[in-house]
């Protein structure tokens, strides 16, 4: 296939005012304006010459065109305070969206088609932060935080591109914006310049967008577009410490534990996955001398689920040495991502039951198998002035 965008215009604007109420108590105030049009984006699919030509299938439409445009215009206010040794910030943030797309194409039997799609939407945005600090040493906090996941402007235009002969993507005009809410109450101790911290959570997507795969009949192909598949929650518990085990060496591990579960509902696909996932990550910092430092790092990522998808559990290295020269003008840095060049897992595909052209798709399997090769990279610069 052969996309192209032309004279795309990306506008974002920004105002902010803030002031003190009282010694305690300030508040900030602000507008923030994001504009985005493609006026034209085109799709053909096909097979390619010598020449690198494209031969368009005889059977998907050609001169797909879209003109797109999305703009959001929001606003915001916070609020924070303290009394004692209570701290907190209140935030209100609202947004209006405008979308608009005109799709054009023709058709196989050479008639014109256009499809015109709007959606308008207003959102709104609370936030909730609070402080307690016992003491200088230890801290309880608590917040609640809502934010929005819009999808990217390719995976709402709707044009239908063949990216092998056997898998069709397309973009869903439909697609609306995922939208995640936090609870989280966490607890931190810190002595020197050590630390330990403990969090419980609770976290919901609604909304939430996934790559969606579905087989049809007409050409042995399998489909497939970016959908929203229902709703997911997330309970647990997140631990993270960081120690001077020498005063040249500092380690930080972090780990969590939750509950995973997700609510499918698409279609006529509805039915619950369930989960308990467990992520955790092992790094540690070298002081090697006054110009020398030297990082190692080990992550773990437990299996993990989505509305169609299993993937494997997996586990990766890397190591890092950074070398100052010259009172830190000059800074050679090594990077090896993937030591153990064991960034690699399996994953399942499990398609829906579609009916197409009155005919009953029969679920379809996939396995799939990731490999990220090991690769270093070195990087060489020099600073003009002493800014860090």
């Amino acid at each position: 296939y052969n996309d192209k965008e032309y004279n795309e215009v990306l506008v974002n604007f920004n105002l902010a005012y803030k002031n003190s109420i009282s010694q305690k108590s300030k508040f900030e105030v602000g507008a923030d304006v994001k504009l985005n049009r493609i006026p034209k984006y085109t799709s053909v699919s096909g097979t390619f010459d010598e020449n690198e030509e494209i031969i368009p299938f005889f059977w998907v439409p050609t001169d797909q065109q879209i003109d797109f445009e999305r703009n959001v215009y929001s606003g915001f206010i916070t609020f924070n305070s303290s009394f004692g040794k209570l701290e907190y910030m209140l935030g209100l943030r609202s947004e209006y969206t405008e979308r608009a797309m005109n799709y054009s194409y023709i058709e196989a039997d050479g008639s014109n088609g256009n499809l015109l799609m709007e959606k308008d939407f207003v959102d709104f945005f609370p936030t909730l932060h609070v402080v307690y600090n016992f003491s200088d040493e230890q801290q309880l906090t608590a917040s609640y935080s809502s934010r929005i996941n819009r999808p990217d402007y390719w995976n709402l235009v709707p044009m239908r591109r063949y990216e092998s002969p056997y898998l069709i993507y397309t973009g869903n005009d439909k697609l609306m914006p995922s939208y995640a809410k936090a609870m989280e109450i966490g607890f931190l101790k810190s002595w020197n310049d050590n630390f330990f911290s403990a969090e419980l959570f609770a976290r919901n997507t609604d909304g939430l967008a996934q790559n969606y795969y579905r087989a049809l009949v007409d050409n042995n192909a399998i489909l497939w577009t970016k959908e929203n598949v229902g709703n997911s929650w997330s309970v647990g518990t997140e631990f993270m410490t960081g120690i001077d085990i020498f005063s040249w060496w500092n380690t930080n591990i972090s780990t969590s534990l939750f509950t995973y579960q997700l609510k499918v509902d698409v279609n006529t696909d509805k039915r619950t996955e369930k989960q308990f996932r467990s992520d955790s990550g092992f790094n540690n910092t070298f002081n090697l001398g006054k110009t020398t430092l030297l990082k190692c790092d080990i992550t773990y990522r437990s299996p993990m689920i989505s509305a169609q998808i299993e993937r494997d559990a997996y586990w990766y290295s890397n190591m890092a040495i950074r070398k100052t020269f010259d009172d830190k003008k000059w800074e050679v840095s090594l990077a090896w991502s993937n030591v153990f060049n064991s960034r690699k897992y399996n994953t399942i595909s499990k398609g829906e039951e579609l009916l197409v052209n009155k005919l009953l798709v029969n679920k379809f399997l996939v396995n799939t198998h990731f490999e990220k090769e090991s690769f270093v990279t070195l990087k060489l610069s020099y600073r003009l002035d002493n800014q860090n």
